[in-house]
């Protein structure tokens, strides 16, 4: 019975390795520069308020080719606090917050433009919005 489950075993590891092998064998090797790209990024993160979205605001925030971030969240009487208060329980830097990179919105994603403002939606390139041509 052992032999059978390590066959079964092999027979797996080798598929996938088969697989790996196939889906990306037409892939690009990354090259490493070490440089900053020359066109700053913006970026639309949503959840950012929860633990693992607190981190990665935290690494945009921090990562100089990120020139804005827009975090998507629910309404919420306490807005800004809970970006802050998130960063606090996490040991993350509020420092972060206050570099002028960071821009929380809040709204309603039942709604098509999600009940931001249309000036926010042109500066954001969100497919799905702007698959619609309205922005």
């Amino acid at each position: 019975a052992a032999n059978d489950v390590n066959h079964h075993s092999a027979l797996q590891t080798k598929s996938i390795h088969r697989w790996v092998a196939d889906y990306s064998a037409n892939l690009v090797a990354p090259r490493a520069t070490g440089e900053v790209p020359r066109t700053e990024m913006v970026v639309f993160l949503t959840g950012s308020t929860g633990s693992l979205g607190s981190h990665i605001l935290a690494l945009l925030l921090a990562n100089p080719a990120v020139s804005k971030v827009f975090t998507f969240n629910r309404p919420s009487q306490v807005q800004f606090d809970r970006h802050v208060t998130s960063f606090e329980d996490r040991g993350l830097s509020t420092a972060l917050l206050n570099g002028g990179k960071h821009v929380p919105l809040f709204g309603d994603l039942s709604h098509d433009d999600f009940d931001l403002p249309t000036e926010i939606l042109k500066d954001v390139s969100i497919p799905w919005l702007k698959s619609t041509n309205k922005y």
